[in-house]
């Protein structure tokens, strides 16, 4: 037998616990041609193409979060 088959919620888990501890990055489990769209009135509401689009607008540290510490979940 092979290894046993991870499932998403603990891949997404993982990666998340990464992020936190800033060794990992969410986008390393987005796929390429991920769509994306965000809703509401924010400055980053709006729909986007793939994920080159979304990293550049959304998670870039030009695009919305401040200079300091890397962007990334602290609860």
């Amino acid at each position: 037998m092979g290894p046993a088959k991870r499932s998403n919620r603990d891949i997404v888990a993982d990666v998340f616990r990464s992020w936190v501890n800033g060794d990992g990055y969410v986008a390393s489990i987005f796929a390429d041609d991920m769509t994306c769209e965000i809703t509401g009135r924010s400055a980053v509401s709006g729909k986007y193409a793939n994920t080159q689009q979304f990293l550049d607008e959304v998670l870039a540290r030009s695009a919305r979060f401040s200079s300091g510490d890397p962007f990334r979940p602290v609860n």
